[in-house]
């Protein structure tokens, strides 16, 4: 049979049927793309790849019994047919071959079911082929299987129906299975590296990896996890939140009294703490900051003066700059210095500071030389956020109104902005009334 014969098998599922019933030929060997198969073993593939399970099973019985375990292998690397292989065909090898397929292919076909978009319906498929083939796992291939759940939850595009399964998998795997893979798990450098780059992006929600480190944890020994936390802890408090930071530290502690004694000790002091608070502030995750302070200091007083520390030091410094979150959240910025100076005064004075400060006078700086209009914007709607007291609010338009007309006579590029339509809106803040507007812009030829 030629393969143009071959593919009008493939376009056409009834004649394919039709034919190898009426013509005897369902055991005849034929070469189709370049391999040497029956026409059953080939009409059973294309069968799988429509999930005609009728159609399947009859050409399945007629396949030649120590030709079955190689036909499964060859469906596996193919993304049309490995659900079909999962739900059909391991249901149909004896007990000698199954635990043949899953010696040399059982951690691949579930860290494949598992890879890619999944949803809820899969679990028809992942969860009865886990509990098929999980006693005939042996200790390195539950590893190997272990090791791929972490790698693809340490993606930030995993999504909770991978973490479902992931988990599913691991509660029900055998003792004796969890507890080898998990101290190999915790005592590898490949953990720590994988919690490490996840990093500090102000994400809003724990990763998935963190989530599903949770449920093997208590499968090792207290040592164990004792020493995992000691090696990790400083990795977890960059991307988890503190509910599961608490979760943590109860199965790695001994007692409420040792958690507090390590975080009075031991996080309170530490420069890893300092790191992921500065963090915090620069991408202005005021929620997380405050949860983690508090999760750190329980004396209230205690996280204010550190909150102050902060904010004096990462942005009152002569090397601060004001980046874009801190630029385009000037509002969540002004209700963390609200709440972090116990008064009025005390946050009029902070604020008096910051925009008095050389990370202020750089961004203003940069905004009036600037060929942008929006960036001129951006000035406003800072200061305007940050509510500032009428005095300062003054000083303050009168520097930004200054620093535009030096801007003016250095190389010129500002006057680009003459014919903007907002500039007008910008000068009318910081003047005040149309007729300082088009003095400012006689006396400047921005006309």
């Amino acid at each position: 049979m030629t393969s143009t014969a071959g593919q009008f098998y493939y376009d056409c599922q009834q004649l394919r049927y039709w034919f190898g019933s009426l013509t005897n030929q369902q055991d005849e060997m034929i070469v189709f793309n370049g391999d040497l198969v029956s026409t059953c073993e080939l009409i059973f593939g294309l069968c799988a790849t429509m999930n005609n399970r009728s159609a399947m099973e009859y050409f399945w019985n007629r396949i030649q019994p120590d030709k079955r375990l190689e036909k499964a292998t060859d469906m596996l690397d193919k993304d049309d047919t490995r659900k079909c292989l999962a739900r059909f065909i391991l249901l149909k090898l004896d007990d000698q071959q199954l635990g043949e397929f899953v010696d040399e292919y059982g951690g691949l076909l579930m860290s494949e079911l598992l890879s890619g978009e999944i949803d809820a319906d899969d679990g028809i498929v992942i969860i009865p082929t886990w509990m098929y083939i999980r006693n005939f796992m042996n200790k390195k291939q539950f590893l190997d299987l272990s090791k791929c759940m972490l790698e693809l939850l340490a993606s930030h595009d995993a999504d909770n129906n991978q973490l479902f399964f992931c988990r599913e998998i691991w509660n029900s795997a055998p003792h004796n299975l969890k507890q080898s893979a998990v101290t190999k798990i915790l005592s590898s450098t490949e953990l720590l590296d994988k919690l490490s780059s996840l990093g500090n992006d102000g994400m809003k929600s724990t990763p998935k990896l963190v989530k599903f480190l949770l449920n093997i944890l208590p499968s090792a020994t207290f040592d164990e996890r004792s020493s995992f936390w000691n090696n990790c802890w400083h990795c977890l408090i960059e991307v988890a939140r503190c509910k599961y930071l608490q979760q943590f530290m109860k199965l790695c502690f001994r007692n409420e009294d040792q958690i507090a004694e390590f975080k009075a000790n031991v996080m309170a002091n530490s420069k890893h703490l300092s790191q992921s608070c500065n963090s915090l502030v620069k991408v202005t995750n005021f929620k997380k900051l405050n949860d983690l302070l508090k999760f750190c200091y329980p004396e209230a007083q205690q996280a204010r003066n550190r909150k102050q520390e902060l904010l004096q030091l990462v942005l009152l410094g002569e090397d601060c700059q004001f980046g874009r979150a801190i630029v385009q959240n000037a509002y969540r910025l002004n209700e963390f210095i609200n709440e972090t100076y116990d008064g009025a005064d005390l946050s009029a004075e902070f604020k008096n500071l910051l925009v008095m400060s050389p990370a202020f006078e750089k961004f203003v700086s940069l905004g009036v030389l600037s060929t942008d209009i929006y960036d001129l914007f951006d000035i406003k709607n800072f200061v305007d956020e940050i509510q500032l007291t009428e005095q300062t609010l003054v000083q303050i338009k009168t520097r930004i109104i200054d620093s535009f007309k030096e801007s003016l006579t250095g190389d010129g590029s500002s006057r680009n902005l003459s014919k903007e339509r907002g500039l007008n809106y910008f000068l009318s803040w910081c003047l005040g009334s149309d007729a300082e507007v088009q003095a400012f812009r006689r006396n400047n030829a921005l006309l």
